[in-house]
């Protein structure tokens, strides 16, 4: 039975760095969103600039939460832990305002309020948000904000990255504390 699932970022993957990293520690599941690429993107937006980008994925976000909650029954299994990464915790944070999910959570570079969605999780969610001091994509100030309006079970932690986190998975423990927090 998995103890974690992994909600990926936009272009993500489970098999990419940190789906992979999870793995090879501890019980993953992850869904797949096909919404969640740049396959299908207009030809018109260039997949270089991220401020064009936005809106398109802003309208990913409910498909995408669709598609999860069609792929991963929560309640039979039960999870330790959901990790959402980037574009995945926008779609998360869907989920858990639409349904009564409420599992211990780990944000990597949360967009959801860049994406639109700047409520914040339910108070009564354990939520840690991982965000790169350096992030060039979602501004190191929307951690902050989500964070605030995610109430007094939500911690905030800093590392020194930028919005991917590839310390993560290599030099900083940020993670795998984390993870030991709730497994």
């Amino acid at each position: 039975m998995a103890k974690v699932i992994y909600i990926h970022g936009f272009e993500g993957s489970l098999n990419g760095t940190k789906g992979s990293w999870l793995q090879e520690r501890c019980a993953t599941i992850g869904p797949q969103m096909s919404c969640a690429s740049f396959d299908k993107l207009p030809e018109h937006l260039n997949p270089e600039d991220t401020q064009q980008l936005l809106p398109y994925i802003k309208k990913q976000v409910v498909p995408s939460a669709n598609e999860v909650i069609q792929q991963i029954d929560f309640y039979a299994l039960q999870p330790k832990v959901v990790i959402a990464s980037s574009f995945g915790a926008a779609v998360w944070l869907h989920i858990v305002q639409s349904y009564p999910l409420r599992y211990p959570t780990i944000l990597l570079a949360p967009a959801c309020i860049a994406l639109g969605n700047g409520e914040g999780f339910p108070h009564d969610m354990e939520t840690i948000i991982i965000h790169g001091e350096h992030d060039e994509i979602i501004p190191p100030q929307h951690a902050i904000e989500l964070h605030r309006k995610s109430g007094p079970k939500s911690q905030l932690l800093w590392v020194n990255d930028g919005h991917q986190l590839h310390s993560l998975t290599t030099t900083s423990d940020a993670l795998q504390n984390a993870l030991s927090r709730f497994l």
